[in-house]
């Protein structure tokens, strides 16, 4: 410890550290905005779909003063999604437990945030190798990420410098589908790589019926990038008929919450739950792949005690949602794709049951 710290030299408290504001629940900090290019550029970058296997990516041009809320539309249209759902940028990774989201026409949010109508592109992404994040859907959790390749001049103006994919692969999800561990599976099943019995036949079918021709077409997707710039579609209502066992309903918060404690699962290190504090006026905020629910105040004091050693199984028998793949009979957190969930109907509600790999069994929701 240094004689600052220690405070022989120097009276008072410690220097409060970055992480310290995310382990006591405090707000991120803004995003710090770059300065912006004096002549136009053209931006090449490249954006992935999360975890997706087969892998969904797309190789875009982008002139450098785009604003963000035109890059959504831009996404939008290259990835292939609909728009029923709503969506954030931020600048920092997703498990980034300071990152702050800019701020949408849908959610305003707190005014010292820049908001994405007009923030430029070039303010977030100077140098190659740069990134900036996509969330789309909050439910369904659908993140990419936008990394900076090049950066060349741009074109004469007769020529034109409006937004173009290049190139790209995979077909885009069906929304709705809950998310990209669900996905994952079903996509496993179509190309013979696991057992139908991973997932249920409505669900095979639904997919089936609503993913079409699984080819991408880059001409196609720049097709719709002009049409939507140009006159952007009306959004979708959002889809309630995918015949889930348990449909994600996960209420609309910046992600990642300040203060919140991702469980890796032991197996592979993938994240399989997550937990956090807001504030003792706002209570116990836990993430799961379930959803997301709220706790009152009074857990907090003991939730907080069993962050400080991140010790799932001490929050498990507080309350078991508070680490939902949490094993107390291996003492392990295992992700979501190695337990395997099942819904047991009742007379009065339905429950949500899983099986760790060992066999061990619970009660999950």
């Amino acid at each position: 410890m240094s004689k600052r710290e220690s405070g022989t030299d120097q009276p008072g408290p410690a220097p409060r550290r970055r992480e310290d504001f995310a382990a006591i629940g405090e707000p991120g900090h803004p995003p710090v905005l770059k300065a912006r290019r004096e002549d136009l550029a053209l931006y090449m970058v490249q954006v992935h779909l999360v975890s997706a296997r087969p892998r969904v990516w797309r190789e875009l041009f982008l002139p450098s003063d785009l604003l963000l809320d035109r890059l959504h539309v831009v996404l939008q249209a290259a990835m292939g999604w609909e728009g029923r759902y709503q969506h954030h940028f931020q600048a920092e990774p997703f498990n980034g437990r300071t990152a702050v989201a800019f701020r949408t026409a849908a959610e305003p949010g707190d005014p010292s945030v820049p908001d994405e109508g007009v923030v430029r592109l070039d303010e977030v992404l100077g140098e190659p190798g740069d990134r900036l994040y996509y969330l789309y859907d909050p439910g369904d959790q659908w993140q990419h990420v936008i990394r900076l390749l090049a950066v060349v001049p741009a074109l004469p103006a007769p020529l034109g410098n409006e937004p173009s994919c290049v190139a790209g692969g995979g077909r885009c999800p069906v929304e709705g589908v809950g998310g990209i561990r669900v996905w994952n599976e079903v996509m496993a099943v179509l190309r013979g790589r696991a057992p139908a019995s991973v997932v249920t036949p409505e669900l095979l079918r639904w997919v089936s019926q609503s993913y079409g021709d699984a080819r991408f077409s880059w001409r196609a997707a720049s097709r719709r990038i002009r049409q939507d710039l140009a006159e952007p579609p009306r959004p979708a209502p959002p889809r309630r008929d995918a015949p889930l066992p348990h449909r994600v309903k996960r209420p609309w918060t910046a992600r990642p919450i300040p203060g919140m404690v991702t469980f890796a699962c032991v197996l592979d290190g993938t994240a399989s739950g997550q937990v956090g504090i807001l504030g003792a006026r706002h209570g116990v905020v836990v993430d799961t792949p379930w959803g997301a629910t709220e706790q009152g105040a009074e857990r907090a004091t003991a939730v907080r005690d069993g962050l400080t050693v991140r010790d799932a199984g001490y929050l498990h028998f507080l309350d078991p949602r508070y680490a939902p793949f949490w094993c107390p009979d291996c003492e392990a957190v295992y992700c979501g794709d190695h337990w395997r969930c099942w819904v047991v109907e009742g007379e009065d509600a339905s429950e949500t049951w899983g099986r760790c790999p060992r066999g061990h069994e619970r009660r999950l929701a």
